[in-house]
This record gives structure tokens, sequence and C-alpha cells, in this order.
């Protein structure tokens, strides 16, 4: 039966005369790669089988170089388990920190003439497809995928089907490898190849490098390919004679190439002349109007309206489209509250957000950067009059009420007023959604003469040390600092469980953060309840979630 390269690589380490598209095999495996993220769980999961020794010190690879040098406790204990890992199974390619062998895991193990022609390479990291630039099958695998193959040298695969991308021609200046995937990934689409061998093919391969090879394969999984691989040429045998001389010298490695008559789901040809210099591209969304009417009650914000939306419309309900606001409800919001709006737009899967310019944009940017503003260095766009959308929606701002989302999606909203009797542990006002100068000013207003409940800690995170100066000038964190509050340097901290506010397990927080997922702010059974500043100024006073009409 007629095969291409990657599934005569398979049907060998399986030891079978052939194999096709579909079939379920189990093969040797001649590398076995992990990096610090994710062998400490494959460790884990190896001393659970029960198995001592790795199948073969030679042979499994562990590569520090994710968090390394250590950025933090949690990663220092994540290099110390593949460490100590690596020095009791003795493993022969763990490098330590300054070795001349150490680097980024895709780039030395074929520098360092690791992986040859022929080769079977698994790796828990997904650019492990990389290798496949010197005509070696590699793909990326799970950790626990990682712990079997550590411990038996064997995993199980189905057998891809393959896109043959002929390449002919010559490259204009400049361009190179990186502007052919990005090229390809941009034509196919990112599950273009999904589950698919890549497989380089014609006159054009001899225009790229070895290096320009492995950027190529390198990416074959952005459009969702298994693996990426190139014939082997007087390129790559130049390049493993450099790497690995000794291995070259006595013939230790194997070329397949692809029988003439193999069969291909695709067959996509490509003159590299045609290759520009190219950046990632855009679909051009649809787009969602949002006609806004009506005034904010007292308190209501642009966080609570763009809570609202995410909330009927749910976090898929703009998937790649983009939110139009219009309508003469939009004087209501300031700069800083459609800064706000725009900056969650994503939460509902929007592309983006945008607001027409009027003239609070214009006083905003004259003041923000008054040379350009003078100049009119800047261009004013508007939708036509009979601009296409695929749905209108029309909100009266009156019929916003204070909003919160609860655990765990930013979709999952009700109006505070109703979850009143929902006890908190800490208060982070703040972030890239709600750490603006309003936003502080406004945290300030509530905070004056009150203090932080007795069983609740409040951050605030000034979004720029520009905020957090004006604030101090303006007395705002005076009486933040005097209600009780932690005020911090500017800082994404919290937002992502980074530091300055994480949580431990089972504590709840009210935000003005932008997500609300399982373990985004720490443990992943704490709970994060998003807001707007003035239900989480309230409810830091109140030690539950609360509304300012309370106090």
């Amino acid at each position: 039966m007629p095969m291409t390269m990657t599934q005569k690589i398979l049907a060998d380490h399986a030891g079978l005369e052939s194999v096709a598209p579909g079939d379920l095999i189990e093969a040797k495996l001649d590398y076995v790669l992990g990096n610090d993220v994710t062998t400490p769980p494959a460790i884990k999961v190896f001393e659970k089988l029960g198995v001592k020794d790795v199948f073969d010190k030679d042979r499994v690879l562990l590569i520090q170089d994710h968090f390394t040098p250590n950025k933090d406790i949690k990663s220092a204990e994540l290099n110390k388990a593949m460490r100590c890992f690596a020095r009791e199974q003795e493993i022969t390619h763990y490098y330590e920190l300054g070795r001349k062998e150490m680097g980024i895991e895709h780039v030395i193990l074929p520098d360092n003439g690791i992986v040859l022609p022929g080769d079977l390479v698994i790796g828990a990291d997904s650019h492990t497809c990389t290798y496949g630039a010197l005509g070696s099958f590699a793909t990326g695998v799970g950790s626990t995928d990682l712990a079997c193959a550590m411990a038996r040298g064997v995993t199980w695969f189905k057998v891809p089907e393959a896109i043959r991308i002929n390449l002919s021609g010559r490259f204009k200046k400049f361009v190179t490898g990186k502007d052919l995937i990005l090229s390809i990934i941009g034509r196919i689409g990112v599950d273009g190849a999904l589950y698919k061998s890549l497989e380089f093919a014609g006159e054009g391969i001899k225009e790229l490098s070895m290096d320009q090879r492995l950027t190529v394969c390198n990416m074959a999984i952005e459009c969702g390919a298994k693996n990426g691989i190139f014939p082997v040429d007087n390129y790559t045998l130049k390049y493993i004679s450099r790497t690995n001389p000794e291995r070259f010298i006595k013939s230790d490695y194997k070329v397949y190439m692809p029988d003439d008559d193999a069969e291909y789901s695709q067959v996509i040809d490509i003159d590299l002349n045609d290759i520009e210099l190219t950046v990632t591209w855009f679909k051009v969304p649809e787009a969602i109007r949002i006609n806004l009417s009506g005034r904010f009650k007292k308190f209501v914000t642009g966080k609570d309206l763009i809570l609202s939306i995410i909330g009927r419309i749910g976090v898929d309900g703009a998937l790649y489209k983009s939110l139009e606001f219009a309508g003469e409800g939009i004087k209501e919001l300031s700069m800083d509250q459609r800064l706000t709006v725009c900056n969650m737009a994503i939460e509902c899967g929007a592309k983006n957000g945008i607001f027409p310019v009027d003239n609070y944009t214009l006083k905003y940017i004259s003041r923000t950067n008054p040379e350009r503003f003078i100049k009119s260095d800047y261009k004013v766009y508007m939708p036509d009059d009979d601009a296409e959308y695929s749905q209108v929606i029309d909100i009266d701002l009156n019929d916003i009420e204070l909003t919160v989302a609860l655990p765990h999606l930013p979709s999952n909203t009700k109006n505070a007023a109703d979850c009143k009797d929902m006890k908190i542990d800490q208060v982070v006002i703040g972030s890239c959604t709600n750490g603006r100068l309003e936003d502080i000013g406004a945290a300030a207003t509530i905070f004056q003469g009150l203090k932080v409940h007795k069983d609740v800690r409040c951050i605030v995170i000034p979004g720029s040390q520009k905020v957090y100066r004006q604030a101090l000038d303006n007395g705002w964190l005076q009486i933040l600092d005097d209600a009780g509050c932690v005020i911090s340097t500017p800082t994404c901290g919290p937002c992502l469980g980074g530091h300055m506010g994480v949580l431990a397990k089972g504590e709840r927080c009210v935000s003005t953060t932008n997500r609300n997922f399982v373990g985004r702010m720490g443990d992943v059974e704490s709970e994060v309840i998003l807001s707007g500043v003035p239900v989480a100024a309230a409810s830091a006073v109140l030690g539950r979630v609360g509304t300012p009409d309370e106090l």
C-alpha cells in the first residue's frame, strides 16, 4: 500500500508493513520529551504506575526552559521536582542552567544533534512538531501520555491523513519560511489541517535553510496539524553532519521518502515567488449594533452595562463579531467607562468593541496627545446609514441595574441587589477594566468616612503611575487608606492569580476585573464575583455583596 513519509515512519516503528489513515497503532519511541511545566505532573502519574525506572535514560529528554531561571516559588518547585527526578533516574539529557547544552527545548534538540532523520519523537509541548524539519515524525502530547511513554517507551497513534504542500520558485528578498507558514495558515485556517500531516515537497524546498524549515514545522500545529515534515536532502545531511558527526558518519539514521502514488487528502501548490512579507491576517467580522438610549440610574456605570450585555447574549454571543455602539445614550458614558466596556467585549466572544468618535473622544485625546490633536493627526470613521448588521440590540440605560457576574462565567449575571446573602473575604478594585482615574475617584467617594469590614481585605490598584499620582494629588488615596484599603503599585497581579491578592481555597472575592473562571484568581475552589466599582466598594464595607444605597 502506498504511504506518505509520516505513514512510513509510523508503520516502521509499529513493526507493520503498512498503515492507513485512521489506523490505531502502538509505536516504539526514539525520544520522549518533557519540560519544567509538563514534566512534574507526568512524574506524579509515573509514580502512580508503580514503575521504578524510565524505559531508557538516554531517550528521555527533560528540558527546563519555560520558567527558568525560576520566576517564583511555584516555578522553583516545578524545576526542583524535575531536577530530582532527572538525578534519580540518571537522565542523560537533562541540563542545568548555564551548561553549554542548555536552552529552549525546540532549539537545542536539533542543534545538539539529538533528533535525526527517521526518529519518532513525542513531547509534552505542542510545538514538538518542530523536529519534522529533519525528516522525523514529531508531535505533542499531554503529561499523562508523557508519563506512560517514559515508563514503556511506546505510545499509541491514530495514523493521520496528509496534506501535500508542493513548493516551487524562489523567495523574494527578505521573505522567509516564517512568511510561508503564516501564508499557509492564513490560506487554510487555524483548523485547516486538523489532525493531518503537513508534508512538504517540490523544488522550492531548497530555498529554505534548515533553520527556516524548523520554523515552518514549529508552526504546523497552528493550523491544527498533527505534524509537519520535510524530506531529507543535502541541506539536512549537511546539518546533521555538524550537529552529530558521529552518528552521521555511521549513517545511524533512516531516510523515509513518500511513495510516488501516496494518497493525500489535499494537495496545495505554492510558488514561493508569490509569498510576500506576511503578518497575521484578519477575517472581516460581522457586526452587532448596540443602540443606547436613556440615562443610567445612580451608581450604575458602563461596567454594569457590559456585564448586562454579556449576560444577555452569552460568552459566545458575539463570536468573531464587532460590537458597535450607537445612539444618544453614548453621551452617558465617560471615556473611562467606554474603555471599560470595550475592554470586556472579548468576554462575549467579540473580535472588537468600538464607539463612534464624539466630543467626549476629542476632549480626551486633546489631553492625552495635544500635539497630534492640534495637527488633526487622526481619522474619524462613522458607519454608513445603511450599513448591515447581523443583529441590532436596543438598550435603554435606565433599565440597567447594578450588576454582578457570579462564578464561574462573565455571562452568569444577576442584579447585585439579589445577591446580598453572599459573604466575601476580599475586594479588588483596579485592573485594565476598572483601574482608571474615574474608578479610583468613585471608590473614594463611596469609602468617604467609612471603613472596610473587619472580615474583608480590600485591595485598590491604580491602573498606571499617572493614575496613582493624580489620585494621590486629589486626596483620594488618603480616603482609601483611612478606610483600611491596601493601595498597590500598578499591576495585573490578582486578576490572573499572579500576586497581590491571590485567593485561598474557599475564599470569595468581589472584583472589578474582567474574568471569573475557575481558579482565575487563585485556588480552584475559590470564587470571583465581577462587578463595577460602586458595588465592589459597598461590598467591602458591608462584608458581603451589597450596593451603595445600603450605606
